[in-house]
């Protein structure tokens, strides 16, 4: 459960930083950095990679599996610095971004393949479909605001309010999160968020479970 909600959140911050990246580095940096909004866009696989890895290192570690950790990463280690010395040279900081990213992603599947050998399956071909669609669709929907919107706030703001509903309504839709779930985390938060929180979930649930129970009665 936890790789997940880890692997949806994640996700969900990612798509908006792969759409908006160029508004969000002329928010943050000025129009002079500008060029850098490609190496933070093919940095995304990287990031979204090395999130899942955080969560499955530790349960690899519980099992006794040190060694082959060591090994993993001073492979993927190596690994990253002959793609930086035979990249950068060529593109750059573009060349530095793309080993990140393919030596992260590598590690993801490395633990995936380790995990799977306990009976453990991180990601079925179902749910890694229905993910990929979710993501695709959002990211879609996003493109037209950060075309058609001039000022690069509102582009992110807009588009970060627009990515809230169509995401998360898309992942109870789609099965790859329940109510149940939702009601879960809520009940963890401080108490003043979870307040309100709760308050603004009682006046949504029962559209929550109408979107879960259309997957469920498919």
């Amino acid at each position: 459960h936890l790789l997940r909600f880890v692997a949806l959140v994640t996700a969900f911050l990612l798509t908006i930083v792969l759409v908006f990246a160029d508004d969000i580095v002329r928010l943050y940096f000025g129009a002079e950095f500008l060029d850098a909004s490609l190496m933070l866009r093919i940095l995304v696989p990287g990031v979204f990679g090395f999130s899942l890895a955080r969560v499955m290192w530790p349960v690899i570690q519980a099992r006794g599996h040190v060694v082959p950790l060591v090994v993993v990463l001073g492979s993927v280690t190596l690994a990253n610095l002959a793609l930086n010395w035979f990249l950068i040279p060529k593109w750059g900081a573009l060349g530095a971004s793309v080993a990140t990213s393919i030596s992260y992603v590598s590690v993801v599947f490395v633990y995936a393949w380790m995990i799977q050998d306990w009976g453990v399956q991180p990601f079925t071909r179902s749910y890694g479909a229905r993910f990929l669609v979710l993501c695709t669709v959002t990211a879609m929907c996003l493109v037209p605001i950060s075309v058609a919107v001039s000022s690069e706030l509102l582009a992110v703001i807009i588009g970060g309010v627009l990515a809230v509903g169509i995401y998360w309504t898309g992942a109870l839709w789609l099965g790859l999160l329940t109510v149940k779930e939702i009601q879960q985390v809520l009940d963890r938060l401080p108490d003043p968020v979870r307040n309100f929180a709760g308050r603004l979930f009682t006046v949504l649930q029962p559209t929550l479970l109408r979107i879960e129970l259309g997957v469920l009665e498919k």
